[in-house]
């Protein structure tokens, strides 16, 4: 598409997912998760997922991509300050690592946001999960996207993660 920004293309070990409003990097190894596939405990508003092609038992890693419509326009900023809010409710066993923040491409514009890092288990019989977070608003569509995973698959998964969430634009 024309609104890619100059020079995009996949770092090493990724390709380029390039929906019509907004791309990322995901891990080149990994499946994409069309709605027509999604199960019927996918949040919300999701629009795309990447899974892990190496499955686990337990849990699987994953990129989730959220689209909502606000009814009102909201910084990003704040956004994400609710968002953090809220999964610091919603999840059992909550702890959080890191909340920095940082800048978010929206539309060609640099905009403050929050790059969240935490853990949690969404039920009391479910594995605690570590999780990224990052989050832009593009007039009054919100967009998240989050990576989860299991702690035992360990530092490299972490760093795959990050770099994919990270590496998320609105366009």
């Amino acid at each position: 598409s024309s609104s890619k920004p100059a020079g995009a293309k996949a770092l090493v070990g990724y390709g380029l997912y390039d929906g019509a409003d907004f791309s990322l990097q995901v891990p080149k190894d990994w499946e994409t998760i069309s709605d027509a596939k999604f199960r019927s405990d996918m949040p919300k508003g999701t629009v795309v997922a990447f899974r892990n092609n190496v499955r686990d038992v337990r849990f699987t890693a994953n990129i989730a991509v959220i689209k909502n419509n606000l009814t009102e326009a909201i910084s990003s900023l704040d956004y994400a300050k609710a968002l953090q809010k809220k999964v610091s409710n919603d999840l059992g066993a909550y702890k959080e690592y890191s909340a920095d923040k940082t800048k978010i491409n929206i539309a060609g514009k640099e905009e403050d946001s929050l790059y969240l890092y935490f853990e949690g288990r969404e039920s009391a019989d479910s594995d605690v999960k570590r999780f990224m977070q990052f989050s832009g608003v593009n007039g009054k569509t919100a967009y998240i996207v989050t990576g989860a995973f299991l702690w035992s698959e360990g530092v490299g998964m972490e760093k795959k993660l990050d770099t994919a969430v990270k590496s998320f634009l609105v366009k």
